[in-house]
Parts: C-alpha cells; structure tokens; sequence
C-alpha cells in the first residue's frame, strides 16, 4: 500500500506541473519564446494511472482531453499569428485563453479531488 501511497502522491504532483509545462508551450507558440522539448507531465499521469489506478481513468481521461484541447488551441494560436505575419496570436484568439485553460483547471481538479479520496482508502488502517 505504501509504493501505491506514492505513486498516488506523483500524479498529484504531475497535475500541477501541466500548468508549468503548458505556459512553457505557450511562451513557444504564442510569444516565440525558446522551445522545450520535454515530455508532458500528462504522459507520467496516463503511465501511472494505467499501472495502479484504474479506478481514476474517467478523471485522466478528462484530464488528457483537456490538455489536448489546450495545446490544439496553442498550436491554431501559432497558425494564426504565422497567417496574419503579427508578434502574437490575434487578440480574439487571445481573449479565449481564459476559457480553454479554466476548462483544463478544472479537470485538474477533478482528478486531484478524486485523488484525495483516494488517498483516504489507501490510507486507511
């Protein structure tokens, strides 16, 4: 129970990391800031959930097509800036990043909910 504690502990972690990896990809796309080439931590979240948490697939799932959503909409967000030959992407583009991140904020948090109560029963004498 323990290794599963922990391994519970890590997809915690890695769902707060997708927001640092996103900005990264964002900066890139967006901004034309530096690239990163390094894995999404939702590649670790899928790994781990297939491993030990089947019963957390509906969450991830949500969670990995919200993050798809996301980078999908940086990458339009980066066609259209290359179409319009601009700095950034269009404003109008912009004003709905608010939108499309909330959708992935809170997919995040159903799975770290879903975690915790999770985390009870493992926990559990």
């Amino acid at each position: 129970m323990a290794e599963k504690r922990l391994k519970l502990e890590l997809i915690v972690i890695e769902c707060f990391e997708i927001s640092v990896w996103l900005k990264k990809q964002e900066n890139y796309y967006f901004f034309g800031g530096d690239e990163t080439i390094e894995q999404s931590p939702m590649a670790k979240i899928e790994a781990l959930n297939a491993i030990y948490f089947e019963e957390l697939d509906e969450q991830v799932d949500s969670l990995s097509n919200a993050e798809m959503y996301y980078r999908s909409f940086l990458v339009e967000g980066a066609k259209l800036k290359l179409q319009k030959d601009l700095n950034a992407p269009p404003l109008e583009h912009l004003d709905k990043t608010g939108d499309v991140y909330s959708k992935l904020i809170t997919e995040r948090d159903s799975l770290v909910q879903a975690a915790r109560r999770l985390m009870k029963t493992l926990s559990a004498p």
